[in-house]
């Protein structure tokens, strides 16, 4: 399931949330061994975080408060996503099982977190979104930034 739109809209966040839910009691049903979420380096980006400092994901996560109140919503919605997938298992934020009842009867969860996923454009039309436009730019030879930020 990879949920998601680039769209910095609130209602991103329920539709990945409940879309990740919904996939995660679709897989209990049907006995479903594993389910495999594509999320975002995004909600592994704590704004205050030492660069200086390896990063661990699931130690290090994204504020999705902060997100929301800088108009992050599809950062918000990914760490939102992550955090309530791994309820939905039964396991905290350091994948610790927390609830083994729910954990018991819950599928394999597996959260890749990328940076950057590349594909062609699925519509025709100029390119748009946020990775393809960095990408042309890139290819360019100009800059993405100005200076590398430390949140998505």
């Amino acid at each position: 399931f990879c949920a998601g739109f680039e769209r910095q809209d609130p209602s991103t966040i329920d539709f990945m949330v409940n879309n990740a839910q919904a996939t995660i009691q679709a897989a209990k049903r049907q006995k479903v061994s594993c389910v495999v979420l594509t999320s975002s380096g995004g909600s592994t980006n704590p704004s205050d975080h030492p660069n200086e400092v390896p990063k661990k994901e699931h130690e290090h996560w994204s504020d999705p408060e902060s997100q929301k109140q800088r108009g992050r919503f599809s950062p918000a919605a990914k760490t939102l996503m992550e955090i309530h997938a791994l309820a939905a298992v039964g396991r905290n934020q350091a994948n610790q099982i927390v609830q083994p009842e729910k954990a018991k009867d819950a599928p394999r969860l597996c959260i890749m977190n990328p940076n950057l996923i590349l594909g062609p454009q699925l519509h025709p039309g100029p390119i748009s979104g946020n990775s393809l436009p960095w990408i042309v730019r890139i290819l360019k030879g100009e800059a993405m930034n100005e200076t590398i930020p430390n949140d998505s």
